[in-house]
């Protein structure tokens, strides 16, 4: 995987996480090749190099035993660009500094990755996590979120109707920020009905460098909570950690929201909620990529940055103002990329914009790093080439039948010959059905592979 331009390599020694550069010290070949050994070591499948956990080189079959000891102690054989790595809520997280000393490893022990109690502890039904690889940058996904009004209007038959789109305003919550850091944005919107009319309060809440905290407070005491992670993994591409909360109402009851999806969670199968999460995601997908694309144009042709390129006429636009300038204020500028992400020096630029298959692959973006939906994937498939084959089968036995039959001699009691036929109507029925179920089980593993989406045809 890629954090901030470099690619990381990283693994799991039966106890731990560790994250280090994608690249071995002996001849630069990739770790992320090897293997985790028995030990926890990670070995390099080049020659056979093994690292613990730290990045110390532990073992070189080539080497001689006094060669392997000045080995040990010169610091080139170790891996480069080890990382501190924490585990909190079955989320791995990741010290974005590349300088693994013994300072950034004492501020990265000291520095608490940002979640919030609700995630935390038994007060709400927590979903499982999605993970998901977006084909634009971290700047342009955080952006995104921090906007309420596109959601009837993008969303328009999954979450709301375009028709009710209205105005509203944000109002900053200074209170709720942390006084000692100036770059915590929390707004709420007014009215805050005017997304969903029952809620009491809803508010956008972006905790840098990694968290956006969308929270809506129902009429009924209840809230829903969505938790979104994004990593700015490289230029153009941005990895989507998520997971909704729900904290029932006064009576017991869940709200509205995510709340029928909590109960769903529980029944339906997972792959099945991912598939649905992937349509939500794609009707932005299309056009955030584009956007940043055309911002990136805009700056190289005409040296304009979003000041410049976006007009933004309305109070719904106020909290998306507010993150651009945060982005003014804090993020960097890197002029090939046109991004103010601080990707590190090496990361690619930018690349070209995708065609529709690439933007709408969800196999590479998500099903074969989700071991619910990659199982589901293969699972998928045998049905479909298992029930093909009952419907060939129950169609030729039907067949076979109604041909025996047809060739009865007519002296044959009547019974006997409308039996034949009834049996045999009912295998071309079953083999009907087989056919009918092995369509659908290709049309749900085709939505785990590739997943078009138009927003002219969603009527």
């Amino acid at each position: 995987m890629y954090l901030l331009g470099v690619q990381l390599v990283m693994w799991h020694d039966g106890k731990d996480w560790h994250a280090a550069e994608d690249v071995c010290p002996h001849r630069l070949a990739p770790m992320s090749e090897g293997r985790v050994e028995a030990d926890g070591t990670l070995m390099c499948s080049y020659h056979g190099w093994r690292f613990d956990g730290d990045g110390k080189v532990l073992d070189i079959p080539q080497a001689t035993s006094e060669e392997m000891e000045r080995a040990r102690q010169n610091e080139r054989s170790c891996l480069r660009g080890v990382r501190p790595v924490q585990t909190i809520h079955n989320v791995v997280w990741v010290w974005g500094e590349r300088d693994g000393d013994a300072d950034a490893f004492l501020r990265a022990s000291n520095t608490p990755a940002k979640t919030f109690d609700e995630l935390l502890t038994t007060t709400g039904h927590a979903d499982g996590w999605s993970m998901r690889d977006l084909p634009y940058g971290w700047e342009y996904f955080m952006e995104n979120v921090s906007d309420s009004s596109h959601v009837p209007v993008s969303h328009h038959g999954i979450v709301g109707n375009r028709d009710d789109a209205k105005p509203f305003r944000w109002i900053e919550d200074k209170e709720a920020c942390d006084p000692d850091k100036n770059f915590d944005l929390k707004f709420k919107i007014d009215p805050p009905g005017a997304v969903e009319a029952e809620n009491v309060e809803a508010s956008h809440h972006f905790l840098p460098p990694c968290l956006m905290r969308i929270e809506t407070v129902k009429s009924g005491g209840g809230k829903s909570l969505l938790a979104l992670y994004c990593t700015p993994t490289k230029p153009g591409h941005s990895r989507l950690i998520g997971t909704t909360v729900t904290c029932p109402n006064d009576d017991g009851t869940m709200p509205g929201g995510f709340g029928p999806m909590a109960k769903m969670a529980s029944i339906v199968p997972t792959f099945f909620m991912h598939i649905f999460g992937t349509a939500f995601i794609n009707q932005d997908g299309v056009f955030l990529h584009h956007q940043e694309q055309n911002m990136a144009e805009q700056y190289r042709l005409r040296g304009e940055d979003w000041h410049k390129s976006c007009y933004l006429p309305t109070k719904v636009d106020k909290m998306n103002v507010a993150f651009r300038r945060w982005m003014d204020k804090h993020g960097a500028k890197s002029e090939d990329v046109g991004s103010r992400v601080p990707y590190e020096p090496e990361a690619p630029p930018l690349p070209p914009r995708m065609s529709d298959e690439e933007l709408f692959d969800v196999y590479n973006s998500h099903t074969k790093n989700c071991t619910a939906c990659s199982a589901a994937s293969k699972n998928l498939a045998k049905a479909r080439i298992t029930f093909y084959i009952a419907s060939a089968a129950l169609a030729i036995a039907g067949a076979a039948v109604w041909a025996v039959a047809a060739s009865s001699s007519p002296h044959s009691a009547a019974s006997a010959f409308y039996k034949k036929c009834t049996f045999g109507s009912v295998l071309w029925i079953f083999s009907a059905l087989s056919a009918f179920i092995g369509t659908v089980a290709a049309n749900l593993r085709e939505k785990l592979h590739y997943f078009p989406y138009s927003h002219q045809d969603n009527n």
